[in-house]
């Protein structure tokens, strides 16, 4: 994004969207230590969950711009190319829903659902 550097890790961008189980018993291992003093890719890829740990959501919740099936509608549409008010994703796909969503956020008027 943006032309940064992008690093290749395990499980990367299913932290865009999260739904914890505060009481699954892999959680208690989130320790405020932990949390400060962990790289920020690691806690990405949820370092601290085995693969059966981890449940599925619907992709329509963490629909990747430019990169998900462009057929699919988008429940949470996240711009991990480039958001609308950048050079070159101005008319990306979702593009008019970001920028009412940015314009109710300025006004202070954001609310999610109808």
């Amino acid at each position: 994004m943006d032309g940064q550097v992008q690093t290749s890790y395990g499980r990367k961008n299913w932290s865009s969207v999260i739904a914890f189980n505060l009481d699954h018993p892999a959680n208690k291992a989130l320790t405020l230590d932990v949390l400060n003093n962990t790289p920020g890719r690691d806690l990405h890829r949820l370092f601290w969950l085995a693969d059966c740990d981890i449940g599925e959501m619907p992709s329509a919740w963490n629909h990747l711009v430019g990169h998900s099936d462009p057929k699919e509608s988008a429940t949470i549409a996240h711009f991990t190319s480039g958001t609308p008010d950048m050079q070159g994703y101005e008319d990306c796909k979702y593009a008019e829903e970001w920028r009412a969503a940015r314009d109710d956020w300025a006004r202070g008027s954001l609310s999610f659902g109808s």
